[in-house]
């Protein structure tokens, strides 16, 4: 999910699929009309909110994730909250044993190019929700100088 500018300005972004298992890679990428960046599965699967979710999305800031906390967040953006509060109240996937963490970063693509990223994890005492705050580790400063 790294994020970078190309030398016209533009916003530029990579999202990868991996996975060991044939469930996780069994899926595609697809970029819809609307600016958004799906993780649909290859095959006649079922959806799978683990495996298939909007990994990435452009409006006023681009959004970019490894789960449904993408949409999520996006959503919060559109309602006017700031990128910490969009990413408050974030958990870690349901997937035990692993209990992935769900991982996210907002782009501003204004002049001031400012970025966030968050990341919600299990925490080491096995609780039952995200270690401390939802958004275990935020920060916002600007990508570049101007």
């Amino acid at each position: 999910m790294p994020r970078s500018t190309a030398g016209d300005g533009a916003t530029l972004g990579a999202h990868f699929l991996t996975g060991c298992s044939p469930a996780s890679q069994a899926r595609t990428l697809h970029l819809t009309p609307a600016s958004e960046l799906i993780v649909a599965p290859s095959d006649a699967r079922a959806h799978d909110h683990l495996r298939h979710y909007v990994a990435a999305v452009k409006a006023a800031r681009v959004v970019f994730g490894n789960g449904e906390q993408v949409s999520t967040v996006a959503d919060r953006l559109a309602c006017g909250l700031a990128p910490l509060q969009a990413l408050d109240g974030l958990d870690y996937e349901p997937d035990p044993p692993i209990f992935t963490p769900r991982l996210i970063v907002i782009a501003d693509n204004s002049k001031g190019r400012q970025a966030c990223f968050g990341a919600a994890r299990r925490g080491t005492a096995n609780r039952t929700a995200t270690n401390g705050s939802p958004c275990t580790s935020a920060i916002w400063r600007p990508a570049r100088e101007c």
